[in-house]
C-alpha cells in the first residue's frame, strides 16, 4: 500500500516540478519519447513498484505539458473585436464587472463597465486590446495566478454587445441565487459586515475596506474571510456538534450532505469545491481515528484536483494552504489535542476546544508556507486564531440563516462578525504584530522536511501497520540510520 501513496506523491511531484519550469520549457521535446518509454520498461521489468512510481511521475509531467498546449502562441496586438461565451460568474470589482470569456484564443479575463448588462452563458462581442497579464505586480505574478484557471489573456473592453442571451442552465440559476443572496445580505448588514458575511458563507470576492482587510492580513486571519478548508472544517464540526443526538454514521452523512448542498449553492467553483472536500476529509480523519484512510483520501483528492487544474500544486496558494491545513489537522490534531488534555479535558465546552485544536494544528502545518509565499509572519496569529476560531462557525451559521429568515438571526450574526473584526483591529495595533521576513527555497524545504520527519517519528507504529506488514521494524531501522544511530543486529 505504501507504493500507492508514493505513486500519488510521484504524480504531484512531476506536475509541480514541470509547472515550475513554465510554458517555455518543453519536457517531451527535451527528453524524447523513446528514452522515456525504454527506461519505464526497464524499471517495470526489474522492479514494478519503483516503475509504478516513476510512471506516475511522468504522468504528472505529461498532464502539465498537455495543459500548456492550450496556451495561445500569438494573438492580435491591435484594438479589435473578440467574441465568445461568458463561462464564469460576473464578479463586481472596483474597475467595474469582470468575467471569463471563452474565445478562439482560449479563455480571456474581460473587464467591462459597472453598468454593462452581461450574464453567465451570454454570447457576447467585446471591443478592446488583448494583452498578456503582468508577471510582476509588486512582486505578485498575476500571469501565473490566472494561468491556474486556464486564463492566458486579459482585455479591458470599451464596448460590449450581447449577441445571444443565455439559455436556461442549472449553473446559471445557481449564480442567480447567489447574487440574490448577496443582495439580501447587503439589505440586512452595513459595511464591512456585509462584505465579511458574503465572503464567509458565499465565497464572494467583493472587497472590504482597506483598513479591515489589512488588519486581517496582519494578524493572520485572512483565511477566514473566504471559504477555505480550515473554516469549512470548523463549520462541519459545528453542524455535527448540533446533531450529537444522532448516531455517528448519520452525523457524517448529514454533514456531507449539507456541505454538498452548500458547494452547489455557491457555484461549485474550484476553490469552494476544494474547501468542501478537504474540510470533510479532515473532519472524517479526526472523527474516525482512521488517519491512514484519511491520508489516502486526501492524497488522491489532491491528485484529482491537479488532473483538473494541473498548475494548482505549484502556483495556487489557496490549494497549497487548504491541503497543508487539512494535512495539519490529520498529523498534528492528535498531538495538539494531547497537549490540551493536560489542562482542558474532552467534553468541556467541546466545540470551543475542538475549534482551538483544529486552528493550532493547521497553523503549525502552514507556517513555513505562509512565510515563504507572503514574505512574513504574524507574531499574533496563534492568539488571533485562538480567539476568533470559536466565533467563526457561529458567524457563518447566523449569517446563512439571515438570508431566509431576515433580521432575527442577523442580530447575533452582526455580534459575532463585529467581535472578529474587533479582535483583528486590536491585535493589529500591537507593536511588531507582523514581522516581515523572507526565506529561501532551501530553508522552506528544510522546514517542511522537519515537519514530515516529526510526523513519521510520532506516527511510526501507525504508519507501519497502515502501509506494509512488518514495516515498524523497517521504519525504526531507517530512522536510526538517518539519525546516525548504530543499528543492533
Amino acid at each position: 500500500m505504501i507504493y500507492i501513496v508514493l505513486s500519488a506523491l510521484g504524480f504531484l511531484a512531476g506536475a509541480g516540478g514541470r509547472a515550475g519550469f513554465g510554458a517555455g520549457f518543453d519536457v517531451v521535446r527535451l527528453l524524447g519519447v523513446w528514452p522515456v518509454v525504454a527506461s519505464v520498461l526497464i524499471l517495470l521489468y526489474k522492479n514494478w513498484e519503483i516503475g509504478l512510481v516513476f510512471v506516475a511521475f511522468l504522468c504528472g509531467i505529461w498532464r502539465v505539458d498537455v495543459f500548456f498546449e492550450g496556451r495561445p502562441m500569438s494573438w492580435p496586438q491591435e484594438k479589435g473585436e473578440v467574441s465568445g461565451a461568458v463561462v464564469s460568474q460576473i464578479d463586481e470589482v472596483e474597475a467595474g464587472r469582470r468575467f471569463t470569456l471563452d474565445t478562439e484564443w482560449g479563455k480571456v479575463l474581460v473587464t467591462v463597465g459597472a453598468y454593462e448588462k452581461v450574464e453567465f452563458g451570454d454570447e457576447v462581442r467585446v471591443f478592446g486590446v488583448l494583452e498578456a497579464p503582468s508577471t510582476d505586480i509588486n512582486g505578485f505574478n498575476y500571469a501565473n495566478y490566472l494561468a491556474v484557471s486556464g486564463i492566458w489573456l486579459t482585455l479591458k473592453a470599451d464596448k460590449v454587445e450581447v449577441l445571444r442571451k443565455a439559455e436556461f442552465s442549472v449553473q446559471g440559476v445557481l449564480y442567480d441565487l447567489k447574487d440574490a443572496a448577496i443582495s439580501r445580505l447587503n439589505s440586512l448588514y452595513h459595511e464591512p459586515e456585509a462584505g465579511f458575511a458574503a465572503g464567509l458563507i458565499l465565497g464572494s470576492k467583493r472587497s472590504m475596506p482597506e483598513f479591515l482587510s489589512s488588519a486581517f492580513k496582519q494578524v493572520g486571519l485572512s483565511h477566514i474571510v473566504v471559504i477555505s478548508g480550515s473554516n469549512m472544517s470548523l463549520v462541519i464540526y459545528a453542524i455535527s456538534f448540533l446533531f450529537m443526538f444522532l448516531p455517528f454514521k448519520k452525523r457524517i452523512a448529514l454533514s456531507a450532505a449539507m456541505v454538498t448542498i452548500f458547494v452547489i449553492f455557491v457555484g461549485a467553483s474550484a476553490a469552494v469545491f476544494r474547501a468542501g472536500l478537504m474540510g470533510v476529509l479532515g473532519l472524517m480523519g479526526l472523527y474516525m481515528g482512521r488517519r491512514s484512510m484519511a491520508f489516502f483520501a486526501l492524497m488522491w483528492s489532491a491528485v484529482l484536483m491537479v488532473l483538473v487544474s494541473p498548475l494548482a500544486f505549484i502556483w495556487d496558494s489557496g490549494f497549497q494552504l487548504s491541503f497543508s491545513s487539512v494535512l495539519g489537522l490529520l498529523c498534528f490534531g492528535p498531538v495538539v489535542s494531547g497537549w490540551f488534555g493536560k489542562f482542558w479535558p474532552e467534553g468541556k465546552v467541546a466545540i470551543v476546544r475542538e475549534a482551538l485544536v483544529m486552528t493550532l494544528s493547521a497553523q503549525i502545518a502552514t507556517m513555513p508556507l505562509v512565510i515563504f509565499s507572503f514574505g512574513g509572519i504574524s507574531t499574533v496569529a496563534p492568539l488571533a486564531n485562538v480567539l476568533a476560531a470559536p466565533l467563526v462557525p457561529f458567524a457563518m451559521l447566523f449569517s446563512a440563516l439571515s438570508i431566509p429568515f431576515g433580521e432575527a438571526p442577523a442580530a447575533p450574526a452582526i455580534f459575532y462578525l463585529k467581535t472578529v473584526e474587533f479582535i483583528a483591529l486590536k491585535l493589529s495595533a500591537v507593536p511588531y504584530s507582523f514581522y516581515e521576513c523572507q526565506i529561501s527555497v532551501v530553508t522552506f524545504f528544510v522546514a517542511e522536511a522537519g515537519l514530515i520527519l516529526f510526523t513519521i517519528i510520532f506516527y511510526k507504529p501507525i504508519l507501519a501497520r497502515a502501509f506494509f506488514r512488518g514495516g515498524e521494524a523497517k521504519i525504526s531501522t531507517a530512522l536510526n540510520l538517518l539519525m546516525g544511530r548504530r543499528v543492533r543486529q
